[in-house]
């Protein structure tokens, strides 16, 4: 999505910041840390990265932290291997 206060694209900016960090899996906190993303985008971070999961250029995996939380980790989507 098109941020308006900074005019960047979001979406973009995410995907550019995860094929970068090709070898690394995010948590959505920390894709808004490292990025310095306002908190006031973090609705827009979440739509953002859905619609690139859509698109099939990213994949996300959950996991179970040692207290139960589900924590969901995003990387690049780099399909199968041949």
């Amino acid at each position: 999505m098109e941020n308006k206060n900074t005019d960047f694209d979001l979406k973009s900016e995410i995907y550019n910041f995860l094929t970068k960090n090709r070898n690394m899996e995010y948590t959505a906190d920390e894709i808004l840390k490292s990025m310095n993303i306002s908190l006031d985008d973090y609705f827009t971070l979440h739509i953002d990265l859905a619609r690139l999961i859509w698109e099939g250029k990213i994949k996300y995996r959950d996991i179970i932290d040692q207290n139960g939380k589900i924590k969901r980790f995003y990387s690049i989507d780099e399909g199968p291997r041949k």
